[in-house]
């Protein structure tokens, strides 16, 4: 039997993706501006999902994800290689020039594979989960047996079937509608956040569909009017809305990460005066430790205190994302005198086409220390081993300060 998104053994799918009903004129105020700022929040879900198509930056999660297991490694004595040089080696495979003609098909395979944008290991995350999504949507008979579901012509019903591997790993509803026992483990939001970035590699770099948003186009066959969908189905708007529900009611359940929390000067206070304890904020020797042995209540060390403090001071005075704040490079600060400075930012989502205004910051008073944004420039730069490259490159766990040519991944 052909999927229906109104069929009853769906209807959850059906209520997620539906828009809201055009019979609902006579809501009040507070409802609408909660419509207004709920379509705002899918704006910014589709915009993101465009904007990450080179893809969503998992190659940092992947190389933190190594630096912590070469730290484990080191705490043994047994790897002593930067991750840098490691992840170089990787992709240093063996070449065979070639002077004769070439093959054009063959040419266009090592295109597409050397476009693809992200490294091998997160193409390999990215391949694992379309495989387990070509299962899943086997097994629910949405495509048949053999087919390809991340097809340059893909299913007017994509974006339902898309959704429906989401929620029957990461939400707390079957697709019946019924809830999931409270035995069965549900996957967090970042999991489903990287279903979803999979699902828009499958289509957008495997199905070759791009990032172009997925809509109806209108198109003539024989003089007849017709309409079809194009473009990429995980760039839907009914992914987005999917996805900025799935993230509320795992805020509700208290799955989500605090970080999307707006920071506050109370907090900036709290974080200053708690950082700037002297047995807090002392800079220590760099020293190999193993992960089992860490201390849960002494995180970081000095260092990365510093560095911290800086970032969200910086982010919080000139209202920074943090992925604007961790790409300012030492050639972006200029100092004007011993109590300003000037930053000029290589990037912002609200200027992407350059005329961005630089930040004049003056010093502040003693009783707004933790506000201050050259106190907290100055400390960190004391700490800082390196004068070029980023202003906030990584650190580990054993806090030592990593190549400037590597930002902060947060």
């Amino acid at each position: 039997m052909a999927f229906s998104l109104v069929s009853p053994e769906y209807s959850a799918i059906f209520d997620a993706v539906a828009k809201r009903s055009a019979g609902l004129t006579d809501v009040d105020e507070a409802e609408e501006r909660r419509i207004e700022l709920e379509e705002r929040e899918i704006e910014d879900d589709l915009e993101g999902e465009q904007e990450a198509f080179g893809f969503p930056n998992l190659d940092e999660v992947e190389r933190e994800s190594l630096r912590e297991e070469m730290d484990d490694e080191d705490s043994d004595g047994d790897m002593d290689m930067d991750v840098d040089d490691q992840i170089h080696n990787f992709s240093n495979l063996p070449s065979k020039a070639n002077a004769g003609p070439i093959n054009v098909g063959d040419m266009k395979k090592v295109i597409a594979e050397a476009s693809k944008g992200v490294i091998e290991a997160t193409d390999a995350t990215y391949r694992r989960l379309i495989t387990q999504c070509e299962k899943f949507m086997q097994e629910k008979g949405f495509i048949s047996q053999g087919k390809s579901f991340f097809s340059p012509t893909p299913s007017s019903d994509a974006p339902a079937f898309i959704i429906a591997w989401i929620m029957t790993e990461c939400d707390d509803i079957e697709l019946d509608g019924t809830s999931k026992p409270a035995t069965k483990v549900r996957a967090s939001y970042s999991h489903a956040q990287k279903m979803r970035a999979a699902a828009t590699y499958g289509f957008g770099r495997v199905a070759d569909l791009g990032s172009r948003p997925w809509e109806q186009v209108e198109t003539f066959d024989a003089g007849v009017r017709k309409w079809r969908y194009a473009g990429n189905p995980s760039v839907s708007e009914s992914v987005s809305r999917y996805m900025v529900t799935l993230r509320k009611k795992k805020v509700r359940a208290g799955e989500v990460a605090t970080s999307a929390r707006a920071i506050t000067p109370d907090m900036l206070y709290k974080l200053y005066h708690y950082n700037n304890q002297p047995e807090i904020a002392q800079i220590n020797p760099v020293t190999r430790k193993s992960r089992n042995k860490s201390n849960i209540d002494n995180w970081c060390g000095g260092r990365t205190r510093a560095m911290l403090h800086a970032v969200y001071v910086l982010a919080f005075l000139c209202l920074l994302r943090f992925d604007e704040a961790l790409k300012i490079q030492h050639q972006d600060i200029k100092r004007l005198d011993e109590h300003s400075f000037e930053v000029t930012l290589p990037f912002r989502k609200t200027s992407q086409y350059g005329d961005i205004k630089p930040f004049v910051l003056h010093e502040r008073p003693e009783e707004e220390a933790h506000l201050c944004p050259v106190r907290a420039l100055a400390c960190w730069l004391m700490v800082n081993e390196h004068d070029d490259g980023y202003l906030f490159p990584n650190i580990t766990k054993r806090d030592q300060i990593g190549a400037p040519s590597s930002p902060m991944v947060f």
